[in-house]
């Protein structure tokens, strides 16, 4: 989230959009970490305890990255390009897996929720929206955005 607010200059539109993204990631993430917690035997207090802990990380990721100050751009490219496929591979190995897993009536109800997360996204890519220029002019194709 810390890189995406310095990547492309000021654009805060990217910071505000890879932050709502993360949010509607970890909110459910979070909500089941603390609920495997609590059926796996840990008190509430406790359970949210660890999990508060655990999330404390991503602080210290924001900090790590605001402190470095001024990225190079092909960097900031790089690391939101990683991190980017590290969420989307998080995602479908933990989403795909519990569709087959469910019971036949709810599956198809799981994998059309899916589909329909995916399509959302392929959707919003349409939004007009600019790129990291990085030393060119080209827009890749992008000339009507």
């Amino acid at each position: 989230i810390a890189l995406s607010f310095g990547a492309c200059g000021s654009n805060t539109a990217l910071g505000l959009s890879v932050t709502i993204a993360v949010l509607c990631h970890e909110i459910p993430q979070e909500l089941a970490d603390y609920m495997m917690l609590v059926r796996a035997g840990q008190t509430p207090l406790m359970a949210l305890l660890y999990n508060v802990l655990s999330s404390l990380s991503a602080f210290l990721g924001a900090i790590i990255v605001l402190s470095i100050g001024v990225i190079e751009p092909k960097i900031q490219g790089l690391l939101l390009s990683v991190t980017s496929g590290v969420l989307t591979f998080i995602a479908l190995g933990e989403l795909l897996p519990a569709v087959s897993h469910t019971a036949e009536g709810r599956k198809l109800l799981r994998l059309g929720l899916l589909l329909l997360g995916f399509v959302i996204g392929g959707l919003l890519l349409l939004i007009p929206h600019e790129h990291c220029e990085i030393g060119h002019s080209d827009h890749g194709g992008h000339s009507d955005h």
